[in-house]
């Protein structure tokens, strides 16, 4: 979509969430593929994937300032209310820091994901962003098909417990830690839960260590306690 600044320049009394988004629903109905990225104060996303439920396979949405419904609009909305049971890669990204970027996972139940990329540029209060990703996955009876996930720009220890999140993930191949803050007790807690039985890729890029020492040598024991 064409940016805030210039879509509304002409008019300043043109509010961007009372300008529809006119997609033909039979386009929208057989797409498999959806790339939405907008700076536009508005929810249109969430009008648009309740016309994709069918065939939707791949989905990667920008946030800059998108936002969602308010308490009273929001039975328009329910959780859980867009079933994309075909959706087999989901990627949530923020260019710019977003409040409420991953609370698009409230919307949200894909039963047969397989990808889940998540940028968490994010200032959601921790306890939400742990409960929007839990009640995700919980929801969605991922569980078997659920092999990639990768979070980036995140603290994790303040936004996402992964000792929580991780044993909903039993079939995870890959796991991607991008630009994030580790606990230092985080592999001890994964061993403990016997979490990612199935890993085959660790990747942690650009990680801030509390404890670099100790913490390399939990993640070893960790390693090693599953070979």
């Amino acid at each position: 979509m064409p940016d805030q600044s210039t879509a509304f320049e002409l008019n300043r009394d043109i509010h961007p969430n009372s300008v529809p988004i006119s997609l033909p629903p039979p386009l929208l109905a057989c797409l498999t593929s959806l790339t939405f990225s907008c700076d536009w104060r508005n929810s249109h996303v969430l009008s648009i994937l309740q016309q994709c439920t069918r065939t939707l396979e791949d989905l990667t949405v920008e946030f800059s300032n998108l936002h969602f419904p308010t308490p009273s609009a929001r039975a328009q909305y329910p959780k859980g209310s867009i079933r994309l049971p075909k959706l087999r890669s989901l990627r949530i990204c923020a260019p710019i820091r977003h409040r409420r970027a991953n609370r698009l996972l409230h919307y949200l139940c894909a039963p047969n994901l397989s990808t889940l990329d998540i940028d968490m540029n994010t200032s959601e209060l921790a306890s939400r962003e742990n409960e929007l990703l839990l009640d995700f996955l919980s929801r969605s009876h991922c569980q078997t098909s659920l092999t990639y996930l990768r979070l980036s720009r995140s603290k994790i220890p303040e936004f996402i417990n992964l000792v929580e999140v991780l044993p909903l993930t039993p079939a995870l191949t890959h796991l991607g830690l991008d630009d994030v803050t580790l606990p230092k007790n985080l592999w001890i807690g994964l061993r403990d839960a016997q979490c990612l039985p199935a890993l085959e890729t660790l990747e942690i890029l650009q990680g801030t260590l509390r404890n670099p020492l100790f913490y390399t040598g939990d993640m070893i024991n960790f390693l090693h306690r599953r070979a």
